[in-house]
């Protein structure tokens, strides 16, 4: 029997496991870092695009209001404002700077948008990203819903006929 204590081919591969478990944990380690910084991105531009989609339902609601002689463009940039400012984006509370509203009084639409929120990220500092930023934009429109010149009732036909009256048996007004 021979025996060898020289490098054999095994020898030589000793600690190649330990060294591709590293990569490969350090590689799963920097994967899952930068999904955790990726989600908290997407839920804070989530939480901007809700309070853009407020924004602008609540300016557009201004021209349901019948009076001509409304400041449509004054009231409804106030009441986006408002309700822009009533959100947060991680955490922040959303302010005026970051808040932009155009009204188009003849289509009667207004548009909110939302550009801000340095977001610092967490994992993403290792690649040089300290933060990142978040846009939202959002447009509603009034228009007249369930209005019709001339509303007809219908109903459905009687199939049974019921004429009878159940308590005396005879046809209803009959003796």
């Amino acid at each position: 029997m021979r025996c060898s204590n020289g490098p054999g081919p095994r020898r030589a591969e000793r600690g190649a496991t330990l060294a591709l478990m590293a990569l490969m944990m350090a590689l799963a380690l920097g994967m899952s870092a930068m999904a955790i910084d990726y989600g908290m991105i997407k839920a804070s531009k989530a939480e901007a695009q809700r309070a853009m989609d407020a924004a602008a339902l609540a300016g557009a609601s201004v021209f349901l209001i019948g009076d001509p002689t409304t400041d449509y463009v004054g009231i409804a940039e106030a009441r986006a404002r408002e309700y822009a400012k009533l959100h947060q984006v991680h955490r922040v509370q959303i302010t005026d700077p970051e808040v932009t509203v155009e009204v188009d009084v003849p289509n009667r639409e207004v548009k909110a948008s939302y550009a801000g929120g340095n977001i610092p990220t967490w994992f993403a500092r290792t690649l040089g990203i300290n933060t990142m930023r978040i846009n939202a934009t959002a447009t509603a429109k009034a228009s007249e819903s369930g209005h019709s010149d001339c509303v007809k009732p219908v109903a459905l036909p009687d199939m049974w006929n019921n004429v009878t009256n159940v308590a005396s048996a005879n046809p209803a007004g009959g003796d």
